[in-house]
């Protein structure tokens, strides 16, 4: 049976490259009552930080972190893009040279990181709309928006809390960082669970993906991934 990149791969023989995919996870170790994004640096994702196109600034609280710092995500267009920085050995900033929209993915390359490495915006007091826990060496976060020319199919996601912890699981998808609805849900008690759409979900173009959770206990922990196939328009 073909995995999501066989299937991708047999699509884009027979459609001219119309087809990729993108594998997406997070996890959110301080769930409470309240709903939460799943992702490392909890509360609610920042959608509405990143409204407009935004330069992002990037920094490790350990200056000794000297590597670089990959950014994937949507320009002002709703386009891929993708930059790399060089933290340098600096305690302060590295701000990028493009703008983002969009922010789904960062990703550190160098000597273990010791630091926790952010990525927002307005500078140090900006807002946080990425992170790279300390030694992960990338982000954990489910956040994702469809880029434009392209429709997802989100073929199942699965979910997961360690013993005697429970959650419920959302998906929200919305369109402008707002206009947020309910696709689907889920609750899971001291297990993994996956849900599979024997029919794709299709998201059209900039639509954000949005998966949120609540905890039964002040630190619930709680993972979570998924598969889109993109098609190309």
């Amino acid at each position: 049976m073909l995995g999501i990149q066989g299937l991708s791969q047999v699509q884009n023989r027979v459609d001219g490259g119309k087809w990729s995919s993108i594998h997406k996870f997070g996890s959110n170790g301080g769930l409470s009552g309240a709903e939460e994004t799943i992702w490392s640096a909890g509360g609610l994702y920042p959608w509405s930080a990143l409204a407009v196109p935004q330069i992002l600034f990037v920094s490790s609280v350990d200056p000794a972190d000297d590597g670089t710092v990959t950014i994937q995500g949507l320009d002002e267009n709703w386009a891929l893009i993708e930059e790399t920085v060089s933290l340098a050995g600096s305690p302060s900033e590295i701000t990028t040279i493009n703008t983002f929209r969009r922010v789904y993915r960062a990703l550190y390359t160098g000597a273990t990181h010791t630091g926790l490495i952010t990525i927002r915006t307005l500078s140090h007091a900006g807002t946080i709309v990425a992170q790279i826990d300390v030694g992960k060496a990338q982000t954990l976060m489910t956040a994702y928006t469809v880029p434009v020319g392209h429709i997802g199919y989100l073929v199942g996601y699965t979910a997961g809390v360690g013993k005697l912890d429970a959650a419920d699981i959302f998906l929200y998808v919305g369109t402008d960082g707002q206009n947020f609805r309910i696709k689907s849900e889920m609750s899971v008690y001291q297990s993994v669970q996956h849900q599979p759409f024997n029919i794709p979900l299709p998201f059209g173009e900039k639509t954000d993906i949005d998966f949120r959770a609540t905890g039964s206990t002040g630190n619930s922990i709680c993972t979570l991934n998924y598969d889109l196939v993109l098609r190309r328009l």
